[in-house]
């Protein structure tokens, strides 16, 4: 596993939890660093374009009270729809979200995906033409413990495949907009 360097955990630490509700950080430093630091850790080698999901148990007493859940996370580039698809593909199957963390970063990764600096896209005191390199979407979710593997991957594999419907409808938004003003001519 690639480690993180110091300056890009306390970038990503600052950022991860910067727009979260006080209700879905964790009350202890250890168990909000590590979750966060955890999913940074997997999070460090992407490819453009990749849709990156998991789900575990945390067997892990530092995650704090999200050792009792499961943990669902994902990255991908960031578009419109990513959070309310994948809450209502949790509530589809019938997996209550007990947390929901989400968070928008520009990052600079080099050519072979490994992340080298990350800030939250919403910052405020930088401008758009200032803002690091490309938009990802992290997201971390906590639903009721799930205990057959099975289960946990058919999980991962239907939130993927609803990431890559969210990309599918945002890429072709334009062009079905494009028809419906063609045809109302």
């Amino acid at each position: 596993m690639n480690a993180a360097s110091t300056p890009l955990k306390a970038a990503f630490l600052e950022s991860y939890y910067r727009f979260a509700t006080p209700e879905d950080v964790p009350e202890s430093e250890l168990s909000k660093a590590e979750l966060a630091l955890s999913q940074l850790s997997w999070g460090m080698t992407r490819k453009p374009g990749e849709i990156l999901v998991r789900a575990f148990n945390p067997t892990d007493s530092a995650y704090g009270a999200a050792a009792a859940h499961t943990v669902i996370e994902t990255i991908t580039d960031d578009s419109p729809f990513i959070i309310d698809s994948l809450t209502m593909q949790l509530n589809a199957l019938s997996q209550g979200v007990l947390v929901k963390l989400h968070c928008v970063l520009s990052v600079e990764r080099d050519r072979n995906g490994r992340l080298h600096g990350c800030e939250s896209s919403r910052k405020e005191d930088v401008s758009d033409e200032d803002r690091m390199g490309h938009q990802e979407s992290w997201t971390h979710f906590e639903i009721p413990r799930v205990l057959d593997t099975r289960d946990i991957r058919a999980i991962e594999k239907r939130l993927r495949d609803t990431l890559l419907d969210v990309r599918t409808v945002v890429h072709s938004w334009p062009r079905m907009l494009n028809m419906l003003r063609r045809s109302a001519d």
